[in-house]
């Protein structure tokens, strides 16, 4: 009998190997990265990890390994416990803990690992991995970019399907790199049977491994088993077959990959193949019936062929070609009695819920009641860190139902809830919309309708919220709790569709007002919250801002004191934004940090797009144009791995608003034109910052008349007016400035009352009071109230604005006192340079050249280009804790960020010093210590 090697080199293979080896060798210098190795089933995507993992331990590297089974995708973390510091979670560790609090724990894991120096994670199979480790790879792989961690993903090509897959491409698109397996040649299938038989094979053994498709695992089993079954001969080195006409059962996929096992282990086999993972010796002797002791010698027999690989406490099938040829040879109605058997087995062991209910789908059980009772478990288990697996197993079972099954409407809401959790948005609503025009009870009809104008809020469509909520409280005879709620979400709505022509603040008010009422009459908390959240922003509207800071602490008071979902508003956010126009700077910042530290135990992602923004935007008031970018940058970077956007327009307009300061007129357009195809796309309203940043801009490149021209419709509406100046007071005189340019000053009287009447209802804020001096002081050109207006500054923390009201008053007082005019311009130019806004500090220093003003050198910007190196000093603080060795975490903890900013912080090191791994820049750091160090002084 012919015998092949049980060792052999990979054929085909070799110029990967080499690759994924100058990758590891990289990893050992500190530069981590991302491998996407894709191919088809049995083109060697496990041996080639397999191989990886051995040249890593050559050269020392900790390795992370784990794989996915089929069935993971409907058990939480299945995939996160299969790598070794994953395993270590318990049921009670996990319970009732949210997604995102899992994913921090696992990366917490991995960075205790990195402590020992660099880290290869491989994942096998990640095409079915569950959701939650979906999720993990969206968020570690970017976040962890800088740390020396190389990912090897092994996955199945095939079209985009699944939370897996997804996020496999997204990878893709930003930085991951891409290997792609293809068939073996016609030479490459005649070395690999040379190899095996150490004999070159004859023609008809070559046409027979050529109907592998290419496939060395196909190649291998069929050699092997012809050799097993004594088909072979070799003569004068040519290998021949011995039966040249072999019979069709042997040629089936099944036959050729288990040829010559015993009946009993192909039964055992068969069973084992139903589920889909790897299995204990007890589960499938419990699955066939049989005692565990009498099924050894055939678990010894199937693992001395090869077929099963014994993992420890489990086999697995070698490979899973093998296990999919087992499962295609069950009869129908014998496949589906054994996932009936299965989920009953599965349910007494205590396996996830998910993992019994897809038994009882594939056993074809139509609408009975212990599927049901089963399927509400595995919801009930999945909602939390898989709420998308959730989500289809509703959609799955729901469409087996009779259509007046009494468990239709909360499992449509149900449904529709998980959809929009994971941003599944268009099929939430649809899947919605499908059920209303089917009909449904008007009391169902309305808590559906609530909970699309929900999901619509979240995701910030807010012209559905109030098409929802109208629609809904339209019903007679809708409960009362629904009534609040939704009245609460219609104010929400209101308030950020703001459509043109209508008075939005007031009939918010009124319906956040009515939500109240209709709260202390059911004591519904949630709608309670949720009203006074929106009575804040209202006020906040209205220029009331003691008046919508009032009402945003009750929210919080009832959200702490309750602590249940009206937590999950985070109304702390809103209570910031009051703060930060109220020039309380550092308590927005606790504020804002006190919810980030809610929002982590939470697990809650919505929000976390949101607060970066508010971050951003008390960055951008304080003057610190670089912390506002990266900020701002962590928040679309965050948007984009949760796969929500709802916050993406404010982000952009932030960025634009940056871009335009720091003098690139080009990132401004960008920024601008993108946040417009947005806004195109999801049918919203223009926000009034945008307004003004396009009119800033047209300015900026010389065409006054344009940004009059996009300033008409906010010049002309009172609500547009006092929203803009509440978020940005200091606008006014700018866009005074304007209308005087173009000779329209007399359309500017509205804007000038709109920025006193916010002055007397805000007496004791530094900013309003300056920023109403300015705007008289532009209009009128009275340099007594530009002055007046420069000494209020004094006591706001508003750098920018102070020096935009320094450059106005010192152009006016050029025709007086050309000292006083220098002195003024210096002092803007100080100011200007601290916040690194490039654009308006060239155009003081031009005007201080054009009066012969001796320019010394620029002030250190608090957060501007800083040494030939050009890092910020927010910048230059996080490469020094990062080369003391701290993660991102420990680097976010000390300096008070978030790990996102922290992360955005490294990537523009990385990019300014033209370096790749935190070793390369603690090496910078170590070799410029002391110009770093000088500069944060």
């Amino acid at each position: 009998m012919v015998e092949c090697p049980s060792k052999f080199p990979m054929i085909g293979r070799e110029d990967v190997v080499a690759e994924l080896r100058c990758d590891i060798d990289r990893l050992k210098e500190g530069i981590g990265g991302c491998v996407i190795l894709e191919g088809a089933p049995g083109l060697g995507k496990t041996r080639l990890l397999e191989e990886i993992t051995a040249y890593a331990n050559q050269r020392q590297v900790a390795k992370a390994s784990g794989y996915a089974t089929e069935l993971d995708h409907v058990a939480p973390m299945a995939t996160l416990r299969s790598f070794p510091c994953g395993a270590r979670w318990s049921d009670t560790e996990i319970a009732g803990l949210e997604g995102l609090k899992i994913v921090e724990q696992f990366r917490e894991r991995l960075e205790a690992m990195l402590g020992n120096g660099p880290l290869l994670v491989v994942l096998d199979d990640a095409q079915w991995a569950d959701e939650l480790t979906a999720l993990a790879m969206r968020i570690l792989v970017p976040e962890l970019s800088s740390s020396p961690v190389l990912w090897v993903l092994a996955r199945r090509p095939g079209p985009v399907q699944g939370y897996a897959q997804r996020s496999i491409d997204w990878l893709l698109r930003e930085e991951a790199r891409l290997l792609r397996l293809e068939p073996l040649s016609e030479p490459q299938i005649v070395q690999l049977c040379s190899v095996l038989l150490r004999a070159e094979p004859d023609q008809k053994l070559l046409e027979l491994a050529s109907r592998s498709g290419g496939s060395p695992f196909l190649v291998e089993h069929l050699v092997r088993g012809l050799c097993d079954s004594d088909r072979l001969r070799i003569d004068k080195g040519v290998a021949t077959l011995v039966d040249g006409d072999l019979s069709m059962d042997f040629l089936r996929e099944g036959d050729r990959l288990l040829y010559n096992l015993s009946d009993s282990a192909r039964w055992l086999l068969q069973a084992g193949s139903v589920l889909a993972r790897p299995f204990t010796v007890e589960e499938v002797a419990n699955l066939t019936g049989q005692s565990p002791v009498d099924t050894l010698p055939v678990f010894n027999e199937a693992v001395t062929a090869g077929v099963l690989v014994d993992r420890g406490e489990e086999f697995s099938f070698r490979h899973d070609l093998i296990r999919s040829a087992m499962y295609n040879t069950l009869p129908g109605p014998v496949r589906q009695i054994l996932h009936r058997e299965a989920s009953t087995l599965l349910r007494k062991e205590g396996r996830p819920s998910g993992e019994s209910a897809l038994h009882l789908l594939r056993s074809d059980t139509e609408g009975d009641e212990q599927l049901l009772n089963v399927l509400c478990q595995a919801v009930e288990q999945m909602a939390a860190t898989s709420p998308g697996a959730a989500a289809d197993l509703i959609l799955h079972v729901f469409h087996t139902l009779p259509a007046d099954h009494k468990r239709n409407p909360a499992l449509v809401a149900d449904a529709v809830r998980l959809l929009a959790t994971v941003g599944r948005i268009r099929e939430a609503k649809e899947f919605a919309e499908e059920m209303l025009q089917a009909g449904m009870h008007l009391i169902d009809e309305g808590a559906l309708l609530m909970g699309l104008a929900d999901v619509s809020y979240l995701t910030g469509d807010y012209r559905a919220v109030l098409r929802y909520t109208d629609q809904a409280l339209a019903i007679s005879g809708i409960q009362q709790v629904v009534r609040g709620r939704l009245q609460a979400l219609r104010a929400h709505g209101l308030l950020e569709e703001q459509s043109p022509g209508v008075d939005s603040v007031t009939a918010a008010e009124t319906a956040a007002t009515l939500a109240i009422e209709e709260a202390y009459r059911t004591a519904d908390d949630s709608a309670l919250a949720c009203g006074y959240s929106g009575r804040c922003k209202a006020a906040r509207e209205k220029g009331l801002l003691h008046t919508a800071a009032a009402f945003a602490r009750e929210a919080v008071r009832i959200a702490d004191d309750t602590g249940g979902h009206e937590r999950h508003r985070h109304p702390r956010i809103w209570l910031s934004a009051v703060l930060t126009g109220a020039d309380r700077l550092e308590e927005a910042e606790e504020t804002l940090m006190t919810d980030q530290g809610q929002s982590d135990r939470l697990g809650t992602a919505w929000s976390k797009p949101l607060w970066h923004y508010h971050m951003a935007d008390l960055r951008l008031v304080a003057g610190r144009l670089c912390e506002a970018k990266a900020e701002a940058e962590a928040g679309l970077r965050v948007a984009e791995q949760l796969n929500t956007s709802a916050q993406n327009v404010r982000l952009l307009v932030l960025l634009a608003r940056v871009a335009l300061h720091q003098g690139d007129l080009a990132a401004c357009r960008d920024h601008i034109e993108r946040t417009r195809r947005l806004l195109r796309d999801g049918e919203q309203h223009s926000p009034v910052l945008l307004t003004w940043v396009v009119a800033m801009l047209a300015q900026a490149e010389g065409e006054p008349d344009r940004a009059y021209t996009a300033l008409s419709a906010l010049l002309e509406c009172d609500n547009l007016r006092m929203r803009l100046l509440v978020k940005a007071p200091h606008a006014a005189a700018h866009i005074i400035g304007i209308t005087k340019q173009v000779g329209a000053a007399y359309n500017a009287a509205a804007l000038l009352t709109t920025a006193q009447v916010l002055e007397e209802h805000n007496p004791d804020v530094p900013s309003i009071a300056a920023a109403a001096r300015h705007a008289e002081g532009a209009h009128d050109e009275d340099l007594t109230k530009l002055h007046a207006a420069v000494q209020a500054y004094r006591s706001s923390p508003r750098v920018l604005a102070r020096a935009m009201a320094l450059y106005d008053t010192a152009r006016l007082e050029a025709a007086n006192d050309r000292h006083e005019t220098v002195r003024l311009l210096e002092s803007a130019l100080r100011d200007f340079d601290a916040c690194g806004a490039e654009r308006e500090a060239e155009c003081v220093r031009w005007e201080l050249e054009r009066r012969g003003a001796r320019l010394g050198p620029s002030e250190k910007p608090v957060d501007g280009p800083g040494g030939v190196s050009g890092l910020t000093s927010s910048e230059l603080r996080v490469a020094r804790l990062v080369a003391e060795g701290l993660t991102n975490r420990e680097v976010a903890t000390k300096l008070f960020l978030s790990p996102h900013t922290v992360d955005s912080h490294l990537r523009h090191s990385f990019n300014k010093l033209g370096v790749n791994s935190r070793v390369e820049l603690t090496r910078w750091v170590l070799a410029n210590d002391e110009s770093a160090m000088a500069a944060l002084k």
